[in-house]
């Protein structure tokens, strides 16, 4: 947001979160003139620009098996219910996606409804899920773990009305969305690094 607010001051961001479905409803209707989401979306109506890849950890509670591992393997999530978000969310299709890969059960008698409650979940010891990077929180009794390369992640993108007189402006502003996530990218780097 700094970088945005820099960059065009005149610009008036509301930011607004939401359910994929809902943001491609508003999309269509004129209600939002653009959104970032994971990609691919296929809707003949719009465009859309990848502006950066967001790596999963798999998130335990500190007293969870898995906690004393630095990096983790597929296979290190057989027997275990990943707990996911609700039905809606396009990061449900991501985890599930990666579950299948991985041979990975879903916990079927538990369901989330934002990132929050999952955390919150699996700082109950009720399992474990997978944490979108960008999603990440360091706090107390939760270790968010690596996956081997290569770690499974989401391509998020900008997406916008293929008619929006607003193009040149949405592009813009996805360079300046893709600039601060390598920046942020490279200082997660360093900090790793430095650990």
């Amino acid at each position: 947001m700094p970088l945005i607010k820099q960059a065009l001051p005149r610009i008036r961001l509301i930011l607004v979160e939401e359910k994929t479905e809902q943001l491609l409803l508003q999309l269509r209707n004129g209600q939002m003139d653009c959104a970032l989401l994971g990609l691919p979306v296929y809707e003949d109506f719009l465009d859309s620009k990848a502006v950066f890849d967001d790596e999963f950890l798999l998130a335990v509670a500190d007293g969870h098996p898995l906690a004393a591992k630095t990096v983790v393997e597929p296979r290190d999530l057989d027997g275990e219910h990943l707990l996911l978000l609700d039905e809606g969310h396009c990061l449900r299709g991501h985890a599930l996606q990666i579950c299948q890969t991985a041979g990975v059960d879903e916990e079927q008698d538990v369901r989330a409804t934002s990132l929050e409650t999952l955390r919150q979940m699996v700082h109950a010891g009720t399992g474990v899920t997978l944490m979108p990077r960008i999603a990440v929180r360091r706090e107390p009794g939760i270790r968010y773990i690596p996956f081997a390369a290569p770690a499974p992640s989401r391509t998020i993108g900008l997406v916008w009305r293929k008619t929006s007189s607003r193009g040149e402006l949405i592009r813009t502003l996805s360079g300046l969305v893709e600039h601060a996530s390598k920046h942020n990218r490279a200082d997660r780097i360093d900090a790793t690094a430095a650990t």
